[in-house]
């Protein structure tokens, strides 16, 4: 009987040990966890503000930002003045200059925080040197729904947003020249502008999104046309 018994019993230490074994195995190494998540954090180059830089280059404490659509190779600072007049002939050095700069609205206090952020920038007839005329391609339905991703930098971060809706409205229409509401207020703003869409991608925007509205002129007849992106 002892015989027996100590032979069941080197059996069972012997599948303990294998079971343990197993579960050494099958248990993830928490050190080699901990050495994957330093390496990719290493990896993540964190945003470098530029814009100290660029306004000590260009003598100009107005420049708040850089707006690029990548796919149109559009890249351009932008700019901020105490109205929405000054930039309109002056170009990014402050000197006058009919073809003015790419400007924020005056009124927008806060650009990283802004519900409604506007930027404004000239288009031309002829000039192909105009940054904003390459938003004329917009009013074609193909260009638009090919060319949608919209990338803005500040001193605090980088931005992506995604254009919903183009829009070409009459120079009389303000509607969205009103960038400070909230809640239903703001839905309902955003209907309206959406109502004279051209071109809308059915994106849902919701009343705590972020909203970039880019203006530029067009003509024959004169008109505006907004591109309304939305943060992502």
């Amino acid at each position: 009987m002892k015989l027996v018994f100590y032979i069941l019993l080197a059996i069972l230490m012997i599948g303990i040990g294998f079971y343990f074994q197993a579960s050494k195995l099958k248990m993830p190494d928490t050190n080699e966890d901990e050495k994957k998540m330093d390496e990719v954090q290493e990896d993540v180059i964190p945003y470098e503000n530029v814009f100290p830089s660029l306004r000590e280059l260009y003598h100009n404490s107005d420049i708040k930002a850089e707006l690029s659509i990548s796919s149109i190779n559009l890249k351009e600072l932008v700019v901020q003045a105490k109205d929405n007049d000054f930039y309109l002939n002056h170009d990014i050095y402050q000197n006058e200059n009919i073809n003015g700069s790419i400007f924020i609205d005056y009124r927008t206090s806060d650009i990283d925080m802004a519900r409604q952020l506007n930027i404004y920038g000239h288009n031309s007839l002829d000039d192909e040197t105009i940054p904003f005329k390459v938003l004329e391609q917009y009013l074609q339905e193909e260009f638009f729904f090919n060319n949608l991703l919209v990338d803005l930098k500040t001193d605090k971060g980088a931005y992506s947003y995604k254009i919903f809706a183009a829009s070409v409205i009459a120079k009389s229409d303000n509607e969205h020249m009103i960038i400070s509401l909230e809640g239903d207020e703001f839905l309902s703003h955003l209907s309206l502008m959406r109502s004279k869409a051209l071109y809308d991608t059915k994106e849902t925007v919701r009343e705590d999104d972020h909203l970039l509205v880019i203006q530029t002129c067009l003509f024959n007849p004169e008109k505006l046309l907004l591109l309304m992106a939305k943060r992502v």
